[in-house]
């Protein structure tokens, strides 16, 4: 089956998950992340095999994708002409924080997602000191 096929799948079975967690909000987010940090690893790796993770956490939801690579990914200011090289770049500036870890297989990419209504909640609990 083609990789396209296995992401738009891969999309489905996570606006799945985080319709049934009442997550709605976060399924653009979420699937956009994931598609971009799988798109990796079917680009930069070898076997192609890795392991998604999703956690329902108070805040949001966090993803990890592991795989067997072990060179740990970056961001880089994208060339918006060129056909790839934007991925670690749109998930920088969309998940809420993220980060990669060396496992003695590969690595762990991880991403959190926040809801938007928390994100709100504390951005008007914070206040400014002169």
């Amino acid at each position: 089956m083609p990789f396209s096929i296995w992401l738009i799948f891969g999309c489905r079975i996570i606006g799945a998950h985080l319709r049934l967690w009442g997550r709605d909000d976060l399924v653009d987010a979420v699937a956009l992340c994931a598609t971009e940090v799988l798109a990796n690893v079917h680009k930069h790796t070898d076997s192609g095999e890795c392991h998604l993770r999703l956690q329902n956490t108070p805040d949001g939801v966090h993803t990890t994708v592991s795989d067997t690579e072990p060179t740990l990914p970056t961001v880089r200011e994208p060339d918006w002409c060129a056909e790839s090289g934007r991925g670690m770049f749109i998930v920088s500036s969309t998940a809420h924080r993220w980060g990669a870890l060396p496992t003695p297989t590969g690595k762990e990419v991880w991403f959190e997602c926040r809801s938007a209504r928390l994100a709100r909640k504390s951005a008007e609990g914070m206040t400014c000191r002169e």
